[in-house]
């Protein structure tokens, strides 16, 4: 266990069971970075914690949505395409992983929530005239 897995509060730490149901350690959770934002799209990267190899993920649940939604989507992939969107509207989204060899149907802890604000989808031109 790593100092920071101690500072977790152990309420909030998820045991990761073997199939016999033995605690082998504690489900950790994934990293969402932003890879690009239009103006109806997000486009996320996900890599799993620094001490599991993406072998080890079985499928991501992405929760993601404007204020008072919330959607859900599941992807085996780590780069993922949130579309239909709304323009210049603020998006949370958080990441959950599910391994493999054990905690079967469970997901591990969220990542560190993502603030992002879509593209207005407007680009204003400017002209120059000469006199």
């Amino acid at each position: 266990m790593t100092e920071a897995t101690n500072m977790i509060p152990k309420h909030l730490q998820l045991p990761y069971l073997n199939s016999d149901g033995v605690c082998v350690g504690i489900m950790k959770k994934p990293t969402a970075t932003v890879k690009h934002v239009g103006s109806r799209s997000i486009t996320i990267s996900i890599t799993p914690p620094a001490d599991v190899v993406q072998s080890a993920v079985i499928k991501y649940l992405i929760a993601y949505g404007k204020k008072g939604e919330t959607r859900t989507r599941t992807t085996t992939e780590s780069s993922v395409t949130l579309d239909n969107l709304e323009r210049n509207t603020e998006y949370l989204i958080g990441v959950r992983a599910k391994y493999t060899g054990g905690n079967y149907g469970e997901y591990g802890p969220e990542s560190d929530p993502l603030k992002v604000t879509t593209k207005s989808g407007i680009q204003f031109k400017t002209h120059t005239r000469f006199l």
